[in-house]
């Protein structure tokens, strides 16, 4: 199959699958509004691969006056290139300070050297006894709970204390204070990701659903899998050929879940293809970076 074969829109049948704003968000927001009074500096997190489609602009509205950075996280799973640009593209604006990190690797030279000074500059400058309080914000599933870990790692030496979880959600309220740092004396306060109560583009709505920020049974995860095989091929990255035994690229999902199915043993009774189990299976090793490192928004989505 030639590139020009591949389909180049994605379309879905009913838009209400990409709707998601559970009750646990709206309540977030209260909690937010009323903590984030009292912290210092506001962080926001965003995933590399989304630094567009991933990022609430309510977010931005909800401490406004609050000195703030911004942080792409899971830089290990977007296009280092795209990544770079991003981050420039940012700077430029003059809004955030702004950094680049893999929030998962034991100790990441930004987060060590460059973030926790930031921080404190925001503050002021100076640290009182009571310490700076740093409110982190995001969208679901993007890393705040794994950043906090690794701050923890690079200033404490300590394990995490954070709940880490691949699943949208799994931060549902705003946390206590926890301590990254005694010398200085820094706290960063975790927050549930908050997302647009809704979410009017197909393709935005895709993306979250590719990158977890929407939980898989809300879309359908063959759905989601065939996004996957959509964006793949839109890449032109075919390591999928080699990881699900296949023999050349395809556009059909069914055929790629096909394969899949042969290759892991999902069948179910009479040798019937067991789908869910073959595209989450797909939708895990896209998530992992098994397939290839792709950033999902272009620099001219930047508006």
């Amino acid at each position: 199959m030639t590139v020009n074969a591949f389909r180049s829109k994605f379309v879905i049948p009913d838009r209400s699958v990409i709707q998601w704003f559970p009750g646990h968000m709206s309540k977030g927001i209260q909690q937010i509004m009323g903590r984030g009074r009292r912290c210092d500096v506001v962080l926001e997190i965003h995933d590399a691969r989304v630094p567009v489609s991933g990022r609430n602009p309510r977010l931005g509205q909800l401490l406004g006056g609050k000195p703030r950075m911004l942080v792409l996280n899971k830089i290990d799973l977007a296009d280092d290139k795209c990544t770079k640009e991003f981050v420039t593209a940012l700077r430029q604006r003059g809004n955030h300070k702004v950094f680049a990190v893999d929030s998962k690797v034991q100790y990441d030279e930004c987060i060590k050297k460059e973030i926790l000074p930031c921080m404190i500059d925001l503050a002021g400058g100076m640290v009182p006894k009571k310490g700076i309080s740093i409110m982190i914000l995001g969208t679901p599933n993007i890393g705040k709970s794994s950043f906090i870990n690794a701050m923890r790692r690079c200033y404490l030496k300590k394990s995490k204390i954070a709940p880490v979880g691949a699943l949208a959600g799994v931060t549902r309220a705003v946390q206590s204070k926890i301590t990254v740092s005694r010398d200085p004396l820094v706290y960063l306060v975790d927050t549930p990701g908050i997302l647009e109560p809704r979410i009017d583009s197909v393709e935005v709505g895709m993306k979250l659903a590719i990158t977890g920020m929407l939980r898989d049974y809300s879309v359908g995860l063959e759905l989601i899998a065939d996004y996957v095989l959509y964006t793949l091929n839109k890449h032109e990255k075919f390591d999928y050929i080699t990881h699900f035994n296949m023999d050349a690229p395809s556009d059909d999902i069914d055929n790629v879940l096909r394969c899949i199915a042969k290759r892991i043993g999902a069948l179910m009774k009479g040798g019937r293809i067991d789908y869910p189990r073959a595209a989450q299976y797909m939708i895990v090793k896209y998530r992992d970076g098994k397939l290839g490192r792709i950033t999902l928004d272009n620099i001219d989505d930047l508006k």
